[in-house]
């Protein structure tokens, strides 16, 4: 967080939050609700100042509840979020995974798809969900313990299948494995019998993977995506 932005904090301690008027949409996006109506479900309108999306990107953080907010000086501006508190791309020289914010993941815990299709991840910054332009590059890396990729597991799966993988855990601990898709690990519960892994890629360890329902993620993850004062807005765990 910026030192201007701390002093201010510090000066003027009782200027209030705001909400509704910043959101992050789920391709890592910030963007500006004028009426303060982001819970409406309003698109807003796009960031595209540099300089005040790297100020905001540098001053972005969390409260203890799981909402998420833009220290706009000495004031909060809480953010809205259509998927998660962080958007994972690929980074341009392909040899890691970065945020919105332009900084690099170090650790994943675990990973979680979804039955929609998305990829979310809890990482050591908090949770992400993958682009979706990046999402192929980033399932390349996904393996079953079989050693099969992830993909044709997919691809070979009953509607039954999915419908019986879904699970409710915590941050699972990573799997200290081998960088190369493993022979065999320990088995994961899910009613598809596989243990899926992150093998390698990126310079990240292996993780587990999870079959969860959209609708688990907040939970799972530990983020509001709607933060709005006394949680008065139905829905306000649910995607965008």
């Amino acid at each position: 967080m910026d030192d201007a932005v701390i002093a201010a904090m510090q000066r003027w301690p009782q200027v209030p939050d705001v909400h509704g008027w910043l959101s992050l949409d789920a391709r890592g996006t910030w963007r500006l609700h004028e009426g303060g109506d982001a819970a409406l479900g309003t698109p807003g309108r796009p960031i595209t100042n540099q300089r005040i999306i790297a100020f905001i990107n540098r001053n972005y953080a969390s409260a203890d509840d799981g909402s998420w907010y833009f220290q706009n000086g000495p004031q909060r501006v809480f953010v809205h979020l259509a998927a998660a508190p962080y958007v994972i791309r690929v980074a341009a020289d392909r040899s890691a995974l970065e945020t919105h914010t332009g900084q690099r993941i170090e650790k994943v815990d675990a990973w979680f798809l979804t039955t929609d299709g998305s990829l979310y991840a809890a990482t050591s910054l908090g949770g992400a969900i993958v682009l979706d332009r990046h999402l192929e590059d980033v399932m390349q890396h996904l393996f079953a313990t079989t050693g099969q990729p992830l993909l044709d597991v997919l691809a070979d799966m009953s509607d039954s299948d999915a419908a019986a993988a879904p699970v409710s855990c915590v941050h699972p601990p990573t799997i200290v494995a081998p960088t190369e898709a493993p022979a065999a690990a320990p088995p994961a519960t899910g009613g598809s019998g596989h243990a899926w892994l992150m093998a390698g890629g990126f310079n990240l360890p292996l993780a587990p993977v999870r079959w969860v329902a959209p609708g688990q993620i907040p939970e799972i993850l530990r983020f509001r995506r709607a933060p709005y004062p006394g949680s008065a807005c139905s829905g306000c765990n649910q995607a965008s």
